[in-house]
């Protein structure tokens, strides 16, 4: 009995190495497996990168990108918005019939008080363009309007060709108007209808603000005491998106305003806000 049980030990000894090679064998064997697999995916994403969602950006300043922008490191985070000022909608249908109201140099007096009753009586929300100058003077109507929910924007302080002036003139306008606009109750605008509807690609760039302009004039400053032959113009004139032009000071001026609204209304147009205007159709 003990022969054999030394005899089983000795066998026990020579195959206790053998039994550690195969165990040694077996994990090099997983390894090289795992390595394997590691590698190709590896080398699968340096050919076939996952794509990145796209971002979309907005350029304040495409001058960024001329010639002389050569180097990467010049065009900085700040002259990026992320997703700010892309087109919120898709264009509008052709035959879709907005209409945004719009009235300069005011606040006028009895004229923009009598024009506000109108407003009121066919629920429109109309554009204000104020003067800077016109706000000071008449505190409590330009109160009036903002207290009625209609917006408020800037034409400037007292009416200059802004294409003549200094930028820090041009600054000084457009801050006093914003100023004036505040002491009434409202807030700093965002929109600018420049005087005669003139300014320069400099002035555009660097007021902060969107210049507005206009699409039917109602040349109601040719028809002073004749509201129908302004009105005539803007039946005449207008088009399915239209942002039409009056002037709030001259009591002619808001009588073809009463004619125009009923008629536009039963040609199935919409009134909107400036702001709400370029929200719909992407065009200042």
């Amino acid at each position: 009995m003990r022969y054999k049980y030394e005899n089983k030990k000795r066998k026990y000894r020579k195959m206790k190495p053998r039994v550690g090679r195969i165990a040694i064998l077996v994990v090099i064997m997983i390894a090289i497996v795992g390595l394997s697999v590691f590698g190709v995916k590896s080398l699968m994403g340096i050919l076939n990168p996952p794509k990145p969602n796209p971002i979309a950006l907005y350029v304040k300043d495409t001058s960024l990108f001329n010639e002389k922008a050569r180097n990467a490191k010049e065009v900085v985070l700040r002259d990026f918005a992320i997703g700010k000022e892309l087109p919120r909608h898709k264009p509008l249908p052709a035959d879709m019939k907005i209409a945004c109201l719009t009235f300069d140099d005011g606040p006028g007096y009895e004229s923009t008080d009598y024009l506000l009753g109108v407003l009121k009586k066919y629920d429109i929300k109309a554009t204000f363009f104020v003067l800077g100058s016109k706000a000071e003077q008449n505190p409590e109507m330009l109160k009036k309007i903002i207290k009625a929910g209609h917006e408020v924007a800037s034409h400037s302080y007292d009416h200059p060709d802004l294409t003549k002036l200094s930028p820090a003139e041009v600054k000084q306008q457009l801050d006093r108007t914003d100023e004036a606009i505040r002491k009434a109750g409202g807030k700093t605008t965002t929109l600018l209808r420049p005087p005669y509807g003139n300014y320069s690609k400099e002035i555009e760039e660097t007021i902060g603000k969107d210049i507005f302009l206009w699409t039917v004039d109602s040349n109601d400053w040719r028809f002073k005491g004749d509201p129908q032959g302004s009105a005539d113009t803007v039946l005449g004139t207008v088009q399915p998106q239209a942002v039409i032009l009056y002037h709030d000071i001259y009591d002619s001026s808001v009588k073809s305003a009463e004619i125009v609204i009923p008629k536009l209304k039963e040609m199935g147009y919409e009134f909107v806000t400036a702001s709400k205007y370029m929200e719909l159709t992407g065009e200042y």
